[in-house]
C-alpha cells in the first residue's frame, strides 16, 4: 500500500512499471492497465503515451499493453 496523498505522476509511473516488471518475472503478462479518470491517473497515462496501445520498455525488450479508463466510473461521473 502506498499513500496517494502526496504522490506525483512521475513516481506513480515508476511504481506502475515496477509492478509490470514483477508480473513479467512471475511468468505473467500485463495486457492492460485500467484506471478511473482522476487527474493523477490522466497525468501518468500522458507520461506513458496513452491512453490506448503503448510500448513499455522493460529490461531487454518492449511490452505492448493498453491503457484504458474504467468507463463505468466515467459514466456515473458525467450522468
Amino acid at each position: 500500500m502506498i499513500p496517494l496523498a502526496q504522490l506525483k505522476a512521475k513516481q506513480l509511473k515508476e511504481y506502475l512499471l515496477e509492478v509490470v516488471t514483477m508480473v513479467k518475472h512471475s511468468v505473467g503478462r500485463a495486457v492492460s492497465i485500467i484506471c478511473d479518470n482522476c487527474q493523477l491517473n490522466q497525468q501518468v497515462y500522458k507520461h506513458l503515451g496513452g491512453p490506448g496501445l503503448i510500448q513499455v520498455p522493460n529490461e531487454n525488450d518492449t511490452l505492448q499493453m493498453y491503457l484504458v479508463y474504467d468507463y463505468v466510473h466515467m459514466f456515473f461521473k458525467y450522468r
